[in-house]
């Protein structure tokens, strides 16, 4: 006789949520991931900007200060934008740890009908083996009466 699990439905129900919720944190992930990105682009450019800034400072000629001003121009506008950035990213953040919860929670879930499918299946295994052991048993018994009956 086959085993067959009366919650397989419900479990096959709940790997699917698990995987819709796996699906869900990867995506936010990678949103986070490219967020994160962006915010160290802005840094670099803000970081070359004042490198500039530096080799700009040891030049002379009516240029210089216009160059210096741009330069610090953009720099005070990159400030802007990281802080702007910093605050997208904590919003990806949460909506990144919302979603591990979620996928924290639907794995869970999963994993007691499982251990439930296999807790069953091994009772399904022991009942079986002495089911088959009675047979072997009761085969026996009947052998030894036969043979006991043909001595007689």
């Amino acid at each position: 006789m086959k085993f067959k699990f009366k919650l397989d439905k419900v479990l096959r129900h709940r790997q699917i949520l698990e995987s819709l919720a796996q699906k869900d944190f990867q995506e936010v992930q990678a949103e986070l991931n490219k967020q994160l990105d962006a915010l160290e682009q802005m840094k670099m450019g803000k970081q070359q900007a004042r490198e500039k800034a530096f080799k700009i400072q040891s030049q002379t000629g009516g240029q210089v200060l216009e160059d210096l001003r741009q330069i610090g121009d953009f720099i005070s506008l990159q400030d802007i934008r990281i802080e702007n950035q910093m605050k997208v990213v904590e919003e990806c953040e949460k909506l990144v740890e919302a979603k591990r919860e979620v996928l924290r929670q639907k794995a869970m879930d999963t994993k007691i009908l499982k251990r439930l499918e296999d807790k069953k299946r091994q009772q399904f295994i022991e009942e079986e083996r002495r089911l088959e052991q009675k047979e072997m048993d009761d085969n026996s018994s009947m052998r030894f009466d036969i043979m006991k009956k043909m001595h007689e």
